[in-house]
């Protein structure tokens, strides 16, 4: 485990001013407004959404309901134009080159949909990052994802690279670091193909799930250090990093899932994560990686 944590960018709660009037009570209408007008818009699945909507505004505060059609809305626009692969810039400042840091994410080693689509560019800054203010956790962020910005950026990390152990031990670091970050820009708010009636079933979904005693949790304790005194900024801050590091065990560590992860929680990744692409190996992806780490690492990764 690195020292250093991954760290999801949001500000909660932006675009309230119409939410002034507006109460616990009627927040749910809002979005089942919103749903309605969309095409194709279903009756029934509306009627079944307005429960869900109520343990979200409940759990979450009605500022939930904006932040949804946000990520819905900023998703419609972003779907145009998306590249199929992610561009690459900056690792060449570490000594990595972007061309192999591209093969190392390209979708063929993780389901179909997650980064295709999703995820515009990810950037090496080589800055040093604190983590969210708002976590109130203090220490450094060795990666981010800022909602509605389709991108991933990297951080300095306290790695250096010198040998190809310290080569290898950096790659892998960072790939890591990806695997948590792909987790955010593929929840409720930045995947960009989910219907509207989608994202507030996955928030729902994950909330419930996180509940539940036994849940996961990061061995470095990083969810539950997580403190605001808005307790509703903290239980969605909370489900968050809880969905990201589902999909990290899940795509870094997945043999150990299976002692990590509940049956309940492995379904929810394949149900959300793996919903294009119901063949997806987790176990034969991560090996093929480490055989494409090795190999990388062998030829220097220098330019």
């Amino acid at each position: 485990m690195a020292a250093f944590v991954v760290a999801g960018i949001i500000t909660f709660g932006p675009g309230t001013e119409g939410f002034k009037n507006i109460t616990t009570a009627s927040a749910p209408e809002k979005y089942v407004e919103y749903v309605e007008k969309q095409p194709g818009a279903d009756e029934f699945k509306t009627e079944m959404l307005r429960a869900k909507l109520g343990f979200l505004v409940e759990k979450f505060s009605p500022h939930i309901i904006d932040y949804l059609m946000m990520g819905d809305k900023a998703a419609n626009k972003n779907n145009k134009g998306m590249p199929n692969q992610p561009i690459i810039t900056g690792f060449d400042k570490i000594g990595i080159d972007n061309k192999a840091i591209s093969e190392l994410w390209s979708k063929k080693y993780y389901p179909a949909g997650a980064i295709e689509g999703n995820i515009a560019s990810v950037e090496y800054l080589g800055n040093r990052a604190g983590n969210v203010a708002d976590y109130n956790i203090g220490g450094e962020a060795a990666a981010s994802a800022r909602d509605f910005s389709d991108i991933i950026q990297f951080h300095d990390d306290g790695l250096r690279v010198g040998s190809k152990k310290e080569l290898k031990d950096k790659i892998e670091n960072l790939d890591w670091h990806f695997t948590h970050e792909l987790g955010h820009n593929t929840d409720w708010v930045n995947q960009n193909t989910l219907t509207p009636v989608e994202r507030a079933e996955f928030l729902h979904d994950i909330a419930k799930a996180f509940e539940k005693p036994g849940s996961f949790r990061d061995s470095m304790g990083y969810i539950d250090s997580i403190n605001n005194p808005d307790k509703h900024k903290e239980n969605y801050y909370k489900v968050r990093e809880y969905w990201a590091s589902l999909c990290e065990q899940y795509l870094s560590f997945p043999e150990l899932s299976r002692d990590y992860l509940s049956k309940d929680e492995v379904g929810l990744i394949k149900k959300w994560l793996e919903r294009e692409d119901k063949e997806f190996n987790p176990i034969k992806a991560e090996k093929e990686k480490k055989l494409l780490i090795e190999a990388l690492v062998e030829k220097g990764l220098r330019k």
